[in-house]
């Protein structure tokens, strides 16, 4: 893929390459000026230490002349008790989601199944994101979400997801919810939607988890720290 730089309002392109299965994948992070000069002269500690992590583990490829310096932080503040708010928005909405799904049974409701399991792991995701580095992105594709959350943080969710059978099922779910108004809604899969639904309380329940055991750890560090000082 080839990028004009010089003709998008771009003021920062960073990437990471992974050698994935003898293969090699690149992420793509491209920040507008107006987007880095809000973060820069916000003081919300997570934006920055969001951008400071990026800076740290990515490679630079490009950098406007025009653009907005951006420096590591080599002490960059997380604000932990606001990233946990967010969260606990994020699960509450994904708990209702998948409330709502459980309750759809029958082939003609399976597309509408699928939506609300859509929106559920969405909700999971930019709750995770928010948690683990800080950043709240717009809405974006699940499978971008996905890509950027193991990208960031090494959570890959999409690992549940790894054999034939999974692999349709993330089809299934990834698939936009706005497509439905493009969609036979009544023409569906009632027993993928039933597998999907596992799926998705199987990520659910893990996400939770690892939400629990980050704060803990948090918790211990602030507590040993209040004791060295």
């Amino acid at each position: 893929m080839f990028l004009n730089l010089q003709s998008m309002v771009l003021s920062h392109l960073f990437i990471k390459v992974q050698e994935i299965q003898a293969r090699l994948t690149c992420n793509e992070l491209m920040f507008k000026k107006t987007l880095v000069v809000k973060a820069s002269k916000k003081k919300n500690e997570n934006q920055r230490y969001f951008f400071s992590k990026i800076i740290e583990n990515g490679i630079c490829a490009y950098e406007s002349q025009k653009g907005v310096a951006i420096e590591v932080q080599e002490k960059a503040n997380f604000n932990t008790e606001l990233s946990v708010s967010y969260w606990q928005d994020r699960i509450h909405g994904a708990e209702v989601f998948l409330q709502l799904a459980s309750t759809l049974q029958t082939v003609s409701q399976a597309l509408i199944k699928n939506a609300l399991l859509y929106q559920s792991i969405e909700q999971i995701v930019l709750g995770l994101l928010a948690v683990f580095t800080g950043y709240q992105p717009n809405r974006f594709p699940l499978g971008f979400l996905f890509d950027l959350l193991n990208y960031l943080t090494d959570i890959n969710l999409a690992d549940e997801f790894f054999d034939d059978e999974g692999r349709t099922l993330f089809k299934q779910l990834s698939a936009n919810p706005e497509m439905l108004k493009f969609k036979m809604i009544m023409v569906g899969s009632s027993v993928e939607s039933r597998l999907l639904e596992e799926k998705c309380i199987t990520i659910y329940n893990r996400s939770k988890l690892l939400i629990q055991n980050e704060i803990e750890q948090r918790k211990l560090k602030t507590t040993d720290n209040s004791k060295i000082i």
